[in-house]
Formats: structure tokens, C-alpha cells, sequence
């Protein structure tokens, strides 16, 4: 059996276990083993293996008598000892919750009475009270708090079975009895962390870069900008990879070189610094991966033995499976393989065919210049510019499917990011050796690698301002992504049939910008979920939306990642209705992660937008404006300029949005006695769509209001409308009584309507 059949095997052995329940692959395991004894076809070594594999993994997946498990039950109090195993590690966004994880190791469990010596693997959740620089790496605490069954991704390649939520001031350190070989690492990283902070105290960015570039430890690196090296397409550079761990191994290469150490010694010295390197990084997939094969490519010459990139990365891919099968479902497990694989099996014979048609001709009389400029210049230019391109175009399905993300600007802009992060690592590695004698100013060297992480971080800005250079999409069908690979893996391992595979490929992309082209046409209303307030998202089909209230501080990440699964693009304005926490808290992380071109409020509370959202151009309108925005006709119904005293909800902003004969009403704060205003005011209001105010206490959606603007649809939005006064519960009953469409806002979903029909 082949070293890439064995590949394959574990692939689909990993796949089985971790979609389908135990029975399915303990039987399908079983079958394949008595066929693959039993039968003597072609294929027969095949079933014997991928059986085989399937066993393996079995022992990997099944309980074992001494987990945990047996001994503690779910959700319980319990007092442990844990050994800290790595960096703590913010949790993504989908969870909502301020918290942090750090991966630990279990000594031991006190549980219901009953005392254990174990080793499992655990996850510790921090609050950020609780996040000190005291939890290094390889030190002991014990604490006391609430264990519960939960699997969560643990350090590199393992995965814990339980969180564990402490007390908070029971935190107690012990004396470390960890490994003594990791506590020296790590130790090691710590005082190099330390000289990083002392020399560059007044640039926390570039520090956090060149920690994340160097140390391996992206803790430190601001939320704002990863997002904005995810939307360039350059987010790569901080996962330890390939690009890492080659540069490193070529940079250790040289020196070696110059220190006169042979060319068959050199294995021994460098392959020491690169396990020190993927160590200090957590053992990841991406950069065990090419560890591995950056090994077989040392190793090779060694043994006299032909190297085969391709039968390294099987190598390494059966590795890392056998060690954590559940890393197959992994983002950074995928996109490591994928482009791996993608850039051995297209790049080279890209950058060869390019070549061959640029050639001088034989026959033509040879000039230096032309021969240098045809040898060297053209082949790095051309090989880097096919490797950036196929790196995106590779990874376009994962990154749509995963985080609704399509950035065509990486083509240019890892042009020189890359060269940019060799240059950090070739003066980083250095400065960060010297900066460990004891020397007066030896720190004032890391300004050098700081020079080029700033540098990295103006090149991200510059991509990122390139119109149109990146774009948040709907995610694609699941059958989408895998109909692409496999089509790819068919041209690749089918050459006669390349032409066709990749015209499927073009049908399947044309499919779905089919349909993003007909939900981008489509004029909608995204009803947001708000927590306590509302947010509601309005576009007309092919123009940028606008964005009415911006909910809560604590539900703006959630709402932002859900603007950006339906593909929200562009935001032209924000209006504000009124300054209520509940209306205008997530307007910070709405500016800072759509850029809106203008936030609209009402000139009475300039100031106290000011007070509390901080500095900013503010746009102030009052009654009687009259906008045009994103296509659409906005009239500011509400307040008045006199309207400067009384509650905030009583001064909120009741805007009319127009296209035509469709009309929506948006009463933000607003209740009974803005209602009463708006009517003495104006004979009728004829809209079909009304969102409900949302004041604080007393009526609102009276009677007379409804009969005088007799909407279609009232939408209802936020928790607020769940029941919890007496005035909005009997709104709605009157909504009903007049046989009016109500529509409320799911928990944590969503409501999309197109607004052309109405229909949800």
C-alpha cells in the first residue's frame, strides 16, 4: 500500500469517527478487514489498510478506563491541580462570552468527596480580572470552581475533555512540576518577552507583531488588526507554516554556511532550532506539518535517498491525523493541506509553461542582460506572483465557506508581505540571540525587526484601502466547496481531463454568483438580534444598506458577524435614533469594522453623543430633512429643533424611508407621546412596514395611531418585546385586533425580509 493510499485512508478513517457515531465505523472497520483478508482483488491491501486505520483511530476515539470520565460527573464542583500548558486564547466571537481559555493539564481532581490522580487535558476559563501574566507556561496552581464536560480545542494538536470555570480568589500557586524541559522553554520565551517589552514599551503594535512573528504567541496582537490582515488576504503570516519554518531553515542554512560547518552536519544543528521554533508556537498542524517535511527534505541527501515533496506531505499528514484525528475538521488543519498540495500539484508546471513561452529564441544572439534577466528575474517574479495567486484562489472556497470572505487584493499584497516577514525574521532571530547578553543597549536592537513589522502593518493598510480589493460574501453551500477539491484533485491526478474539471469548476462558481447576484438585487430588511435593543439593516437591491441603531455593546460582535454571513459588504450611514446604551452601544465595533461613511444623529444630542461615543464627525438632522442615501428617499419625521428637554426616547429620531410606493417607517425610541406629535402633525402617514418604538415605560402603538397609518407588517424587535410590561403586551393585542402582520425578532438569528413582497 502506497504512502499516499495510507494518506487517503487516514483521511476518510479521521472523517468517519468524527461525523457519524461510534457503530458506524466500528462495523464499517470490521467489513473492510474481513473483505480485505478474505478477498484477493485489486483493491484488497487497500481495505486491509484503510480497516486498519480505522482501528487505530478507534483507540484514539474510544474512552479509556482511566479518563476522567469514569470518575467525575458532568457539571460539578470539584477542586484540581493543573499545570499551565500554553498561551491563554481569546474565544471566538459566535460564543458572546468575555471570557478567555488556557490550556492546562490535570494532576488531580477532588470531586464529591472522592480524591483522583489523573492526567487529562483541560480547558481554564478566565475572566478578565482573572488574566494575569502569573499563568506562565509550566507553573502549578490549585484552585476550586465548576467542572463541566466540554470538548474544546486544547493546545496544538490535542483537544481537552472538560472546561473548568474557578472560582475567582482561589488561585493558589504550588511549586511547578511540570516538564522541566518545557518550563525551560518556555522560560526562555518569557525572557525574551520581556526584553521585547522593555525595548519597544512605547509601540505595543509593533511588540505584538513581533511576538506573534517570533515568540509564536498572537495573544497580544489587537482584534482590529487581525481582522484587517484577514480582509488583505495576509492573516497566513501569523500561523506558523511553511512560510516560517522555510525562511528559518533557509536563515540557519546561511549561517551555517558561513561558519564553514559542512553541508551533511548542517541537519543536526538546524533541525534542533526548528523544533525549538514550532515548540515555542504550540505545535500546530500548519507548522508540524512543515516540520515534517522540511525534515524529509534535510534528511534525503543524507540517507542518499531521492526526496519526494509529495510523499513528505502524505507523511505528515498521516502524522499529525494519527496523533489528533479531530484536527481533520480543523480551519488551520484544512487550509495548511489544501495549499500545500495545491501549489505542488499547479505551481510548478504554471511557472514551467510561463517560461517556455518567454524564452528568447535559441537562435538569437545572446546578451548578457537579456540572459540574467531570463535565468533569474523573470522565473522569481513569475514563481511569485503564480504561488501568491494560487494561494488565494486555493483557499477562496475554504474562506468563503468559513468566514464569508473573499480578498482578490492578497494576489498583490503577499507580494511583499512575505519578502517583508523574511526581513523581520532575518533581523529579528539575530537581535532577539544578542539581546540575551548582558550588554548595556543591546535592547535598542529590536528597533530594527520593529521597522519592518510597522511596515508590515502600513502595506495591510494600504491593501485594505484599495476599493473593491476585498469583500464579505454569503457563504456557499457545503456540496460547493467539496465539488471545487475534488474537481481540482481530479485535473491534478487526471491531466487528459484538466479541461473539463476546471469548466466545472467555472459552472459551480458561475452557480453561486447566480444566486449572490440575485439576493444582491433584491431590495431587504435584516432585523438584527439586539439583546435588550434594536438594529435593523436596510438596503435596496445593488446599492451599499444603512444601518438604523446599533444595539448593545455586548451584542455588537455577534450582530457584526451576522451582517457579515449575509454578506454585508459596505455600510453608507449609520443612524442613531436616540443616546440610549441599548440603541448605541455597538457603534464603536460597527465604525471600526465596516467604515460606514457617515453616522446621522439628532442635533439636540450632538453633545451627548460626543460624551459618550467619544470624538467623531457626527451628521445632525431634525424634522423636516429630507436625505438620499443608498438609493433611498429618508425623511426625518421627528424631532423637532425645539425639541432640546424631557426623556431621550421622547426625542428620538422617527425616520420615513421611501422607494416609490414603498414606505418604512422607523419609530426608534419612540412611543406614545412622539406618536401623538407625529399625528398633529401630519394628516396621514401612509407606510406599509412600522418597526415599534421602543420607550422606555407608558403606551405606545396606540388605537388612533394604527388607524391613522395603517401598516402592513409591525415588526417587533429586541428581548424587550418578550412580555415584560403590561403597555407592550397589550400593542401587540391591539396590532393583532386590527389584523395587522406582526413579525418579531429571533433570539439570535436574523429575520431577513425583501421588502419588494414582504415575504420572509
Amino acid at each position: 500500500m502506497k504512502l499516499s493510499g495510507v494518506a487517503v485512508a487516514c483521511v476518510l478513517s479521521a472523517l468517519l469517527w468524527v461525523l457519524l457515531p461510534p457503530w458506524v465505523p466500528i462495523v464499517t472497520g470490521g467489513t473492510a478487514l474481513i473483505v480485505g483478508f478474505t478477498t484477493r482483488f485489486p483493491a484488497s491491501q487497500w481495505m486491509r489498510g484503510f480497516g486498519l486505520t480505522l482501528c487505530l483511530f478507534g483507540i484514539r476515539f474510544l474512552p479509556m478506563p482511566w479518563q476522567i470520565s469514569q470518575h467525575v460527573e458532568t457539571d460539578s464542583s470539584a477542586q484540581i491541580s493543573f499545570v499551565v500548558m500554553g498561551d491563554p486564547i481569546t474565544l471566538p466571537e459566535r460564543s458572546g462570552e468575555s471570557l478567555s481559555r488556557l490550556p492546562v493539564h490535570l494532576r488531580s481532581v477532588t470531586a464529591n468527596g472522592e480524591s483522583r490522580t489523573l492526567r487529562d487535558r483541560c480547558s481554564l476559563m478566565l475572566q478578565p480580572e482573572e488574566q494575569s501574566p502569573s499563568f506562565s507556561i509550566g507553573s502549578s496552581w490549585n484552585a476550586t470552581g465548576r467542572l463541566v464536560q466540554r470538548d474544546d480545542p486544547h493546545v496544538g494538536l490535542q483537544r481537552s475533555h472538560w472546561r473548568f470555570i474557578g472560582d475567582t480568589g482561589t488561585f493558589i500557586q504550588t511549586p511547578s512540576n511540570g516538564p522541566a524541559v518545557s518550563r525551560l522553554v518556555f522560560g526562555l520565551r518569557d525572557h525574551l518577552h520581556v526584553h521585547l517589552e522593555k525595548a519597544l514599551s512605547d509601540s505595543p503594535e509593533e511588540r505584538a507583531v513581533l511576538q506573534a512573528l517570533l515568540l509564536g504567541n498572537r495573544g497580544e496582537l489587537p482584534g482590529t488588526e487581525t481582522e484587517r490582515f484577514a480582509r488583505t488576504g495576509l492573516i497566513h503570516i501569523f500561523a506558523v507554516s511553511g512560510l516560517h519554518i522555510g525562511m528559518l531553515t533557509v536563515l540557519c542554512w546561511w549561517v551555517l554556511r558561513l561558519l564553514g560547518v559542512s553541508q551533511r552536519n548542517r541537519i543536526w544543528w538546524t533541525l534542533p532550532v526548528l523544533i525549538l521554533f514550532v515548540w515555542f508556537s504550540g505545535y500546530r498542524a500548519s507548522s508540524l506539518r512543515a516540520l515534517i517535511m522540511i525534515a524529509c527534505t534535510l534528511a534525503a541527501p543524507f540517507w542518499y535517498r531521492r526526496l519526494h515533496l509529495q510523499n513528505a506531505l502524505y507523511l505528515s499528514c498521516c502524522v499529525i491525523l494519527v496523533l489528533s484525528p479531530g484536527q481533520i475538521l480543523d480551519i488551520g488543519f484544512q487550509y495548511s493541506f489544501a495549499l500545500a498540495l495545491g501549489l505542488m500539484a499547479f505551481v510548478q508546471q504554471d511557472v514551467t509553461s510561463l517560461l517556455e513561452r518567454i524564452a528568447p529564441d535559441p537562435w538569437a544572439p545572446s546578451l548578457r542582460f537579456r540572459t540574467w534577466r531570463h535565468r533569474i528575474l523573470w522565473p522569481f517574479l513569475l514563481g511569485s506572483l503564480l504561488v501568491s495567486g494560487w494561494s488565494i484562489l486555493l483557499s477562496a472556497p475554504l474562506t468563503a465557506y468559513h468566514f464569508n470572505l473573499f480578498s482578490p487584493v492578497g494576489i498583490l499584497g503577499n507580494l511583499l508581505a512575505v519578502p517583508m516577514v523574511f526581513l523581520l525574521l532575518l533581523s529579528g532571530i539575530p537581535c532577539f540571540v544578542l539581546s540575551m547578553i548582558p550588554l548595556p543597549g543591546v535592547d535598542a536592537l529590536l528597533y530594527i525587526p520593529a521597522f519592518f513589522a510597522r511596515g508590515l502593518m502600513n502595506w495591510s493598510m494600504w491593501m485594505d484601502a484599495i476599493p473593491h480589493g476585498w469583500m464579505w460574501i454569503l457563504q456557499p453551500a457545503l456540496w460547493m466547496v467539496v465539488v471545487i477539491y475534488a474537481l481540482l484533485t481530479f485535473s491534478w491526478l487526471l491531466p487528459e481531463w484538466k479541461r473539463p474539471c476546471l469548466l466545472g469548476i467555472l459552472s459551480v462558481w458561475m452557480i453561486y454568483g447566480a444566486q449572490r447576484w440575485v439576493t444582491y438585487s433584491e431590495s431587504e430588511l435584516i432585523m438584527l438580534p439586539a439583546d435588550r435593543g434594536q438594529a435593523f439593516y436596510v438596503r435596496k437591491g445593488g446599492h451599499p444598506g444603512i444601518l438604523i441603531d446599533t444595539g448593545s455593546e455586548w451584542s455588537a460582535s455577534r450582530m457584526s458577524r451576522l451582517l457579515k454571513e449575509q454578506g454585508v459588504n459596505r455600510i453608507e450611514a449609520v443612524f442613531l435614533s436616540h443616546p440610549d446604551r441599548f440603541h448605541t452601544g455597538g457603534w464603536s465595533v460597527i465604525q471600526d469594522r465596516f467604515h460606514p461613511g457617515r453616522t446621522v444623529v439628532f442635533s439636540g444630542d450632538q453633545a451627548t453623543y460626543h460624551t459618550r461615543l467619544g470624538p467623531h464627525s457626527f451628521q445632525t438632522v431634525t424634522q423636516g430633512d429630507t436625505l438620499t442615501l443608498a438609493g433611498w428617499r429618508i425623511d426625518v419625521l421627528h424631532p423637532s429643533a425645539a425639541d432640546q428637554d424631557g426623556r431621550a426616547d421622547d426625542r428620538s429620531l422617527v425616520l420615513r424611508i421611501l422607494d416609490g410606493h414603498e414606505a418604512l417607517l422607523f419609530m426608534g425610541g419612540a412611543g406614545a407621546t412622539v406618536e401623538e406629535a407625529l399625528l398633529s402633525e401630519n394628516e396621514q402617514i401612509p407606510v406599509r412596514m412600522v418597526s415599534a418604538g421602543h420607550p422606555r415605560s407608558g403606551s405606545m402603538m396606540t388605537q388612533e395611531f394604527l388607524d391613522r397609518v395603517r401598516p402592513e407588517w409591525v415588526l417587533f424587535s429586541g428581548e424587550a418585546f418578550g412580555g415584560i410590561s403590561l403597555e407592550r403586551r397589550q400593542a401587540e393585542q391591539r396590532i393583532h385586533a386590527a389584523g395587522i402582520n406582526v413579525v418579531r425578532s429571533a433570539e439570535r438569528e436574523p429575520v431577513r425580509m425583501k421588502l419588494g413582497s414582504f415575504e420572509r
